[in-house]
């Protein structure tokens, strides 16, 4: 089996145990991608929906950043964001529309509870005691709930994610040349705050679990 079919039949089984153990099947099964977030949403994860098509049909996709594939995440993390995604799917199919820009609606935050994760909304990089907002991220439960129930069921078959995101053996960016600064200030796209640090770096805001952006130019 080449890399690509054990890497995809991976998360494709995860989906579909998800989708059956929580959302008794009823879920339309998206196009799953791995995603670059350079030029792309800067996020752990996202849907959205309808946005392929083989000339016939549309269907929806969901995408984890590959960042977030491995490093410091483990495989349940992983997989929390992939259901945390699959509860805006709900959320669209039943509706028949996506909320505005993605937001994190009371009705999805509802879901997400139902499923065993804890929304937790965030402004300015902090948790704001609210469970809906344009920026959110979820906190998995020690034990108890679905998720925990159906990640442990996965582990006892054998499932894991077979690769990691690793920066080895990509070619290095160049460097600033001489005479330029080597450091600047990297921006979360929600809540703003920023950070200084040397360029060609990956910086996450980890209250909004968002990849920090440097100054274009």
């Amino acid at each position: 089996m080449d890399d690509t079919k054990k890497q995809y039949d991976a998360l494709y089984q995860a989906y579909r145990q998800l989708n059956t153990a929580i959302f008794q099947g009823e879920l339309q099964c998206p196009l799953i991608t791995i995603s670059n977030p350079v030029g792309a949403q800067k996020c752990v994860g996202y849907y959205h929906r309808r946005t392929w098509t083989n000339g016939v049909e549309v269907t929806s996709e969901i995408a984890l950043i590959r960042e977030f594939i491995g490093g410091p995440r483990t495989d349940r993390e992983l997989l929390s964001t992939m259901l945390h995604e699959m509860c805006h799917q709900w959320e669209c199919e039943e509706s028949g529309h996506e909320p505005r820009s993605n937001y994190h609606t009371a009705r999805w935050a509802a879901k997400m509870e139902e499923v065993g994760l804890i929304p937790i909304g965030i402004t300015k990089g902090k948790p704001n005691g609210k469970k809906t907002g344009q920026a959110a991220t979820h906190k998995i439960p020690d034990e108890g709930g679905m998720f925990n129930v159906v990640y442990q069921d996965l582990i006892n078959f054998g499932w894991s994610v077979p690769y990691t995101f690793t920066l080895s053996g990509v070619e290095a960016k160049k460097k600033p040349t001489a005479g330029k600064q080597d450091r600047c200030t990297y921006t979360c796209p929600s809540c703003e705050e920023k950070v200084t640090g040397k360029h060609e770096i990956q910086v996450v805001c980890w209250p909004c679990k968002l990849i920090m952006t440097p100054p274009e130019g």
